[in-house]
């Protein structure tokens, strides 16, 4: 049977050498060497983002594949170049027929402010003498040295504009198909690994708990909810909700134990580790199978087999469960709102007290915030779930109001600007706020408002 070229995309500060384990295990099942195909790319200039590589990527594949299809594997970062590549290309999702990513950053990681550090630059440069190179076009003391690619690190941020962007495109688009190739949408395959790096490393990364050593894992998935939460006062009702399941015919991640960020894609440097010899040769074999498999019939099979196969490594692993929340604030005018602000959730009339672990701001847009959250049986089983949002203004004269605010919100520089009960309900009005190792999309809409003219808060008042 004829198969299709195979793009490989590598991660950020990696190579493409990574994946010659994979390839030739590639070729070992009946793939031909030559429609194998691997991009390098700079990735440690300050000047990089993903935009533009997924610029660079559509010349590439424009070059050396002259239009036809191919498939992709990605690994961390690779994916939201491809996915970037797929929202900007003229008939980039006609052209890409399956993407296998593997341990994606599909919404940043909690290591990336860390690498943009002066440390970070200490360190990268110190790998560069070391080893002579970046793992791309850089070298020793070219006029890249000591550079991280601060511009990459942004865009791998937890709760960047790009990862929602993509993300919130991707659902109103339908961007992914279901495994039949008849309607002009690449089918997704996801593979992570359930384990950490060694003690020194994780103390270096600090990514926190829920992570293969870089990402969170349950941000590996692309199949989102979004739930959208219009409280500005006035709004109707029924207007008020906007809730999006992700599709049920969407792959949910295969995970692997024993694996790590690193070694899901280049395999074990341990040749006494057994777990991981065994995981990696499940990686394979199932790498294989994503990129022959056709057929809505097959897709399904695939979909079914994943499930049991997670279900059972992840029982191996002893891993909790992890959600994450990636949450976005607008205005009346729907822009991102300029203040800092925090989220509060009860369930069932309890506190969620370990809400805010883990959580982040994005460094360049205040709107966007990630929640992660350890999932429980009963957090599974809740019937209500009451949000509030509290601003917090750097100035009196200026705040942010919803449907539960706080009296006198212009009175203070932080304040509960909004707090809304969810019933989540099944069949029809079901809205499932809490999912095992997913991420959910929250957008929440308030109303910006200033003070009233001639009080003492006033932001603008007639002078006579």
């Amino acid at each position: 049977m004829a198969r299709r070229p195979v793009v490989f995309v590598h991660g950020y500060g990696t190579s493409e050498r990574d994946f010659d384990p994979l390839k030739q295990g590639l070729v070992d099942s009946g793939h031909t060497p030559s429609d194998l195909h691997c991009v390098r790319y700079v990735s440690l200039s300050d000047e990089v983002s993903v935009r533009r590589l997924a610029d660079a990527f559509e010349f590439a594949v424009s070059e050396r594949l002259r239009g036809n299809s191919f498939d992709a594997v990605v690994h961390s970062t690779g994916v939201l170049i491809v996915r970037e590549w797929l929202r900007r290309a003229p008939d980039a999702s006609q052209r890409l027929r399956h993407l296998v990513a593997l341990a994606p950053a599909n919404f940043g990681s909690p290591s990336a402010p860390r690498a943009r550090s002066l440390a970070g630059r200490a360190v990268r440069g110190l790998g560069m003498i070391t080893k002579g190179d970046g793992g791309d076009f850089v070298s020793p003391w070219s006029e890249d040295f000591l550079e991280v690619g601060a511009r990459l690190l942004h865009d791998l941020e937890l709760a960047s504009p790009i990862s929602w962007d993509l993300t919130m495109d991707e659902i109103q688009t339908e961007r992914w198909g279901r495994g039949d190739g008849d309607d002009g949408s690449p089918t997704t395959f996801v593979i992570g690994g359930l384990s950490e790096y060694g003690d020194s490393e994780m103390a270096r990364r600090r990514p926190g708990p829920g992570t293969d050593g870089t990402v969170r894992i349950a941000g590996m998935g692309l199949d989102v909810d979004y739930l959208g939460l219009d409280l500005i006062p006035g709004t109707p009702e029924h207007q008020r909700i906007d809730f999006r399941p992700a599709p049920e015919r969407m792959a949910r991640p295969l995970y692997v134990i024993g694996l790590n960020h690193a070694s899901v894609q280049a395999g074990s440097t341990d040749e006494t580790d057994d777990v991981a010899e065994q995981g990696y040769a499940v990686v394979k074999e199932w790498l294989s199978d994503a990129l022959t498999n056709e057929g809505a019939d097959e897709y399904a099979r695939w979909n079914r087999d994943v499930d049991a196969a997670s279900a059972h490594q992840l029982e191996r692993s002893y891993r909790s469960s992890w959600l994450q929340f990636v949450v976005r604030l607008i205005d009346e005018t729907d822009r991102p709102i300029e203040v800092d602000w925090t989220m509060e959730l009860d369930v069932d009339g309890h506190a969620i007290g370990a809400f805010e672990r883990g959580a982040h701001t994005h460094s360049e847009d205040p709107s966007l915030r990630c929640f992660h959250l350890a999932v429980t049986d009963e957090l599974m089983a809740a019937k209500e779930a009451t949000l509030r949002v509290i601003t917090m203004p750097d100035t009196k004269r200026f705040g942010y109001i919803g449907v539960g605010a706080s009296p006198q919100t212009d009175r203070g520089a932080s304040h509960i600007s909004a707090e809304f009960s969810l019933r989540l309900l099944e069949h029809e009005r079901h809205v499932r706020l809490f999912r095992r190792n997913a991420t959910t999309l929250i957008q929440i809409r308030l109303d910006g408002t200033p003070g009233a003219p001639g009080s003492d808060t006033a932001l603008l008042s007639f002078a006579d």
